[in-house]
């Protein structure tokens, strides 16, 4: 997101937790791109307004198979779209520059139809990075299970959106512990983020993260079995708390390798975090056509 020796940008959190009382805990956040898109651009704003220079997409949950569940598997495309168009109109009506990242998480299980395949993987992300793309986003982040196929049918799929859209972005991957169900084996937990982040170095990603979800262990212990097979640019989850940015900014082996650093709240974005470190050359804006 920035060149060596500049401050790494703040971005703001993904707008869900700000939109969810809108929609009480049984509706669709995702859905207020198609019903009140003019409350998804306010959220934006708000955090422009505070100093942001990244937005995430208001499409967390827009899967085909999580919108099922609110009878809107067709609608996947233009909620994942809007989010997108949402997004890319405030970052460029704003005065410094603002970046979008796409923001797509693909689930391995679902309700009533259990656990994902490899193809349902792929066609999800096909349809979401392409509609991302076509938005306007600068970037995707992809949040999935760290499965190594999962994450090379993510990649295909996500390859096959931009094909469609007609335009390249960079993608960033958010390696996702897989836990069985009933079962919590961190061994395999960490072979598999270990086995996910050796098959992503072979597929030019721009950047790699890990989102523990809700196992007991820190995004900071557990990024410590990605970067021995993994040099490059460090994401972090648009959810992450203030500990996590904190430690690794801190840490003079990583601080110079985030891509950005999520805030949770607008104070968040107006405190400035002390480091001289550089990051990684990974986004620019992207030339509107």
């Amino acid at each position: 997101m920035t060149g060596v020796g500049e401050r790494i940008p703040h971005a703001a959190p993904a707008p869900a937790s700000q939109l969810a009382r809108w929609v009480g805990k049984s509706g669709c956040v995702e859905a207020l791109n198609i019903e009140r898109p003019k409350l998804v651009m306010k959220v934006h704003r708000r955090f422009v307004k505070a100093g942001a220079e990244v937005l995430f997409t208001n499409s967390g949950g827009a899967a085909p198979q999580l919108l099922r569940s609110f009878r809107m598997f067709d609608e996947a495309f233009a909620v994942s779209y809007l989010g997108a168009e949402l997004a890319r109109t405030v970052a460029d009506e704003a005065a410094h520059q603002v970046l979008v990242i796409g923001d797509v998480r693909l689930p391995s299980r679902v309700p009533v139809t259990g656990f994902m395949t490899a193809d349902e993987i792929e066609s999800a992300a096909r349809c979401l990075v392409s509609a991302q793309v076509a938005g306007g986003v600068d970037a995707v982040l992809i949040d999935v299970a760290a499965r190594p196929a999962h994450v090379a049918a993510a990649m295909n799929g996500a390859r096959w959106g931009m094909t469609e859209a007609e335009q390249k972005v960079p993608l960033m991957l958010l390696l996702r512990p897989a836990l069985q169900p009933g079962r919590f084996d961190r061994d395999q937990i960490h072979e598999d983020l270990a086995q996910s982040a050796v098959l992503a170095s072979t597929m030019q990603v721009a950047a790699i993260g890990v989102n523990p979800g809700d196992i007991p262990e820190t995004a900071p212990a557990l990024l410590e079995h990605v970067l021995p097979y993994w040099k490059g640019a460090v994401a972090l989850s648009p959810a992450a708390d203030t500990n996590t940015v904190r430690t690794l900014c801190e840490d003079p082996m990583l601080g110079g390798r985030l891509a950005f650093l999520p805030s949770s709240s607008p104070r968040d974005l107006r405190r400035v975090i002390k480091t001289s470190l550089g990051a990684t050359t990974l986004v620019r804006r992207r030339k509107r056509k």
